[in-house]
């Protein structure tokens, strides 16, 4: 009975000890089972990261893709408008010759070649000072510096020495170009040989003097000259030639005995040149200036006027007048400036003036306490524009989109082509939102409707970002950052519409 006892007692502890390692093994099973699920819920986590990192890499793919097309496409465009502007340059019959700001010359166009007999590679680094003939002394070229450095232009005469050695007058206009710093970066020089005037301008002196002894052969010159010649008494014409009165439009009856500021702009204008040119006029040496004329029909042209005295002591009282029309040459100048701070295709601002107007503008703005607001746009479906119909067409849609802009905006605004397909916009003085908002609904439903070219109808849209000042940010380049920002998150929500800056989104701008 008691060994019975013992038996079941062993096998009552075996099954416990049996029951405690299958309560062991559950425990490590239930261990192994959270370890298993904590492993998937891992990779199941890891695998939407992973979804989410390849969308966004994707995402960001197509924007780097679509910004290279836009950048390919703007230097294409530059290039073309570049050349053409070039082209024109290297045609023109005056010389060019660009410095940078240190005096080192950068670009020489062909007529300076010509006129100097230096080729391009012999000048390119150099100082222009290698044309100097010596004529003239130090004082000179300071005054000269002097002036460009007060009033960003000088133009007068100068004595300069041919490659060959020849020593040769020259009329020379240096511009400087400065940065919207106002930091100067480079100096532009156009000028011309004119020998041939200055030999016109000893023959007429000459010729007056044996006035009376040979009238028949200096009326031959006179009237054969290249360059307007007068002849001024009491500030009445006395004589005029005939490249004088082809310049003017008016018949030798319709000038003689009448007063010479009939071919001035204002008798102001008149008087003060006599002013200025008096001194040096009695001293029996030319004065020369670049003044804006009248002609007979109103219109305006540029001349390079000289007077000096007849040296004679008959007609001591007589001023020769000597009238050049560099109305072409002004207009190269202003075209070379031109290219600097506008856009060839559409003619808007490019971004350099932009920057500078928007500059003075916000400036203004926060010292009087006012706001204002400025636009990025974006061109929608542009691009296939260009790929079905050609840049041509392309080319036409852009300078149509910059009409449409600049005729929905007051006088005040500021429209710039960035370059592409961009433009921004700024609105200065905008107290309500509403009212910015009317101006981007405006301009999004301008630009939708078609844009007709004779059989070819083009359709696009635009995509508007706004920031606000001095909300949104003070500074011109954090203006435009948190627009172009803005104009993002319109392209993403669908396009053709506006949006104005996510203020929640906005703290490294504003």
């Amino acid at each position: 009975m008691t060994d019975h006892r013992q038996n079941d007692n062993q096998r009552s502890a075996e099954l416990e000890r049996e029951v405690a390692r299958l309560k062991e093994e559950n425990q490590q099973l239930k261990r192994i089972q959270g370890l298993w699920e904590r492993s998937v819920s891992q990779l199941k986590e890891a695998r939407k990261r992973q979804i989410l990192l390849q969308v966004s890499l994707e995402k960001s793919s197509k924007q780097l893709e679509e910004r290279v097309r836009e950048v390919a496409i703007a230097k294409a465009h530059l290039e073309r408008t570049s050349s053409n502007d070039r082209t024109i340059i290297e045609h023109m019959s005056e010389g060019v010759i660009v410095t940078d700001a240190t005096g080192a010359i950068q670009f020489v166009n062909p007529a300076f070649t010509r006129i100097t007999g230096y080729m391009a590679e012999e000048a390119l680094g150099k100082n222009p000072s290698m044309l100097s003939s010596g004529r003239l002394c130090p004082e000179f070229y300071d005054a000269m510096w002097k002036k460009i450095g007060e009033q960003g232009r000088w133009q007068g005469e100068v004595w300069n020495r041919r490659k060959n050695g020849d020593v040769y007058p020259e009329q020379l206009s240096i511009s400087a170009v400065n940065d919207w710093n106002g930091d100067t970066v480079s100096y532009i020089g156009v000028f011309q040989d004119i020998t041939a005037r200055k030999h016109a301008e000893t023959r007429l002196v000459e010729s007056e003097k044996r006035l009376k002894q040979s009238v028949a052969e200096q009326t031959t010159i006179f009237n054969n000259t290249s360059v307007g010649v007068a002849l001024i008494t009491d500030h009445k014409f006395k004589k005029v030639n005939d490249k004088f009165k082809e310049m003017f439009g008016y018949s030798e009856n319709e000038l003689i005995a009448q007063p010479d500021s009939l071919i001035y702009t204002s008798h102001d204008k008149h008087e003060a040149f006599y002013s200025r040119a008096q001194p040096t006029a009695s001293s029996n040496t030319a004065y020369s200036e670049e003044l804006a004329m009248r002609r007979c029909d109103g219109n305006t042209i540029y001349c390079l006027l000289s007077v000096s005295y007849v040296n004679n002591s008959i007609d001591a009282n007589t001023l020769v007048c000597v009238v050049e029309d560099i109305t072409q040459r002004r207009e190269h100048e202003e075209k070379i400036k031109r290219m600097a701070t506008y856009d060839n295709l559409t003619n808007l601002p490019n971004r350099s003036l932009f920057m500078d107007r928007a500059t003075v503008l916000l400036s203004m703005a926060r010292r009087n306490g006012s706001r204002a607001a400025i636009l990025f746009v974006d061109l929608d479906g542009f691009k296939p524009v260009n790929d079905t119909y050609g840049h041509g067409i392309g080319d036409k849609v852009l300078s149509n989109v910059a009409s449409r802009l600049t005729s929905s905006l007051r006088q005040s605004d500021t429209v710039a082509r960035f370059g592409g397909d961009e433009f921004v916009i700024l609105l200065p003085d905008v107290n309500k939102n509403d009212a910015i908002s009317a101006v981007a609904k405006t301009i999004v439903t301008t630009l939708s409707e078609p844009f007709v070219f004779g059989a070819v109808q083009v359709s696009i849209g635009a995509s508007v970002g706004i920031a606000i000042f001095p909300e949104d940010a003070d500074s011109v380049e954090a203006l435009i950052g948190a627009a172009d920002n803005a104009m993002y998150d319109v392209k993403e929500s669908g396009k053709s519409n506006y949006s104005f800056v996510s203020r929640t989104n906005n703290k490294t701008t504003a």
